[in-house]
């Protein structure tokens, strides 16, 4: 069974991964997805204990939209491969994380508690949820 905190985190896990979906159809078919949003949902997904382990290579070795485009154009031709393949990767992912019944409590962090960073390193507000 899964309490309010997991379900929250696993919701959280998948609507990432929706939104990454979505913004990589539509920048690989002709259209926008922003920069810093691929960025921020990408650092959710590979540091997420439950999404960082079914993350696809594309993901982990893209780190910008420019990589990702290089990858996808040379691998995917037309519009419709590179929906197909986006569409099945992140949907395979998807339905992993919706027949899981246990996630990891310890990465429940939310992007927006940002509180800096520097070089490297970015720091994030914990949930205290965690320490409970």
């Amino acid at each position: 069974m899964i309490d309010n905190n997991m379900k929250s985190l696993q919701e959280k896990s998948i609507l990432n991964l929706e939104k990454m979906k979505d913004g990589l159809i539509e920048y690989s078919t002709g259209g926008e997805f922003d920069e810093t949003e691929y960025v921020k949902i990408r650092y959710f997904i590979l540091n997420n204990d439950n999404t960082k382990k079914i993350a696809p290579d594309f993901l982990r070795t893209r780190r910008t939209l420019k990589e990702f485009w290089q990858f996808i154009k040379n691998q995917y031709s037309s519009y419709a491969e590179r929906r197909e393949f986006l569409t099945t990767t992140f949907n395979i992912m998807i339905d992993t994380l919706e027949q899981t019944s246990e996630f990891v409590e310890s990465e429940s962090f939310d992007l927006s508690n940002w509180i800096g960073g520097g070089g490297l390193v970015r720091f994030l507000r914990l949930s205290t949820s965690m320490w409970k």
